[in-house]
């Protein structure tokens, strides 16, 4: 029993749109795939480049200048969480 029973050009004839669409679907995908592959490496790139930008930012920041007021030391009553009786 033969599957393909079709001899000859007939058989090219019927194949060619399978063989044609099969091919337009590859590229189509490859197409795809590649504009996502794309977008990751350029959203990977930028994300690497703030990172970069940000640890430049933070290096180059130095010590604060303006004014400033002493605030003097004050003795804090010390209080035990267990012993909260209202006298």
């Amino acid at each position: 029993m033969r599957v393909f029973p079709v001899r000859g050009w007939a058989r090219y004839l019927i194949l060619l749109p399978a063989i044609t669409a099969a091919a337009v679907l590859t590229m189509v995908l490859f197409a795809a795939f590649l504009t996502l592959f794309a977008l990751g490496a350029v959203g990977v790139g930028l994300w690497l480049w703030w990172l970069r930008h940000k640890l430049h930012k933070a290096a180059s920041a130095q010590a604060l200048d303006g004014e400033y007021a002493v605030i003097k030391k004050v003795q804090v009553a010390k209080t035990d969480p267990d012993n909260l009786d209202d006298d």
